[in-house]
């Protein structure tokens, strides 16, 4: 099995479903960061690389987004065939109204009961204010509507987790603002980044040999880039147990504060 993702979804109070999906794909996205917060003192080298990181902070990145749509699709290989895959698709908007919308598809691989899998095969979550105090909730389960309440602290709380999940000593992780965890591994891995031409986008890639369980070779390849506001806008990641035949694969894209569409009913 390759790179098992720890199963999340054990509440059985539908209120935070979508916060432990949201967590869920976090610790799934994060196997892409292969390396550790560095501790050391060193410092970034004077440059483009160093003006982009420094000017990164989670304030700016808040204020920046408006609107969000992600979309993450991953999909399990064994022996060249696809037996699985995972898409998840999240809309917030905190501009006009305080608004949350998930859609999650699964199959294969992804689906069951044991850890790591989910047990449903399409779910979809929608949640929003007209107001400061009115909630509308709804929820829908592979076509069974959920019975679901949030309150305004709720429908702000999976918001936020688009942005991050957990906040300790000054640092936020999780969710789709990488900034910290680029400003803290910079200096140490600074040929592993690269910007664009235009020098408003920072790459990050790395490719690397892990073991698993077996002591079997895994082989990662993964890179992503943020915005100038340190904001994921692309990811993709690979990896490969070729001794036993498996492959994992995925890929997100976000695009920030464009018209779209929003989903009233479910």
């Amino acid at each position: 099995m390759l790179r098992p993702i720890p199963n999340l979804n054990v509440a059985t109070d539908k209120q935070h479903t979508n916060i432990f999906k949201m967590k869920k794909l976090i610790i799934l996205l994060a196997f892409v960061m292969v390396v550790g917060v560095a501790s050391c003192s060193k410092k970034i080298p004077e440059g483009d690389i160093k003006d982009f990181v420094e000017k990164l902070s989670y304030e700016m990145a808040y204020d920046f987004v408006q609107q969000a749509q992600s979309n993450t699709t991953v999909k399990h290989f064994e022996n060249g065939k696809e037996d699985g895959h995972l898409i998840m698709d999240i809309t917030i908007d905190k501009e006009n109204t305080s608004y949350y919308y998930s859609e999650s598809q699964v199959d294969g691989y992804f689906y069951g009961t044991k850890e790591g899998q989910y047990s449903f095969h399409s779910q979809k979550t929608l949640c929003y204010m007209e107001d400061e105090t009115e909630v509308f909730a709804y929820q829908i389960t592979d076509g069974m509507p959920d019975t679901i309440q949030y309150s305004p602290e709720d429908v702000l709380l999976s918001i936020r987790n688009f942005f991050y999940t957990e906040l300790e000593a000054g640092i936020y992780r999780g969710g789709f603002y990488y900034s910290d965890y680029v400003r803290l591994n910079c200096a140490q891995f600074y040929e592993l980044f690269s910007l664009n031409e235009a020098k408003d986008e920072l790459t990050y890639s790395i490719n690397t040999v892990t073991k698993d369980k077996d002591n079997t070779d895994i082989l990662n390849m993964h890179s992503f880039t943020i915005n100038a506001y340190g904001m994921l806008i692309r990811l993709s990641s690979v990896a490969k147990n070729n001794s036993k035949g498996l492959k994992m694969e995925t890929t997100t894209t976000i695009t920030y504060n464009t018209d779209f569409e929003k989903v009233f009913i479910l």
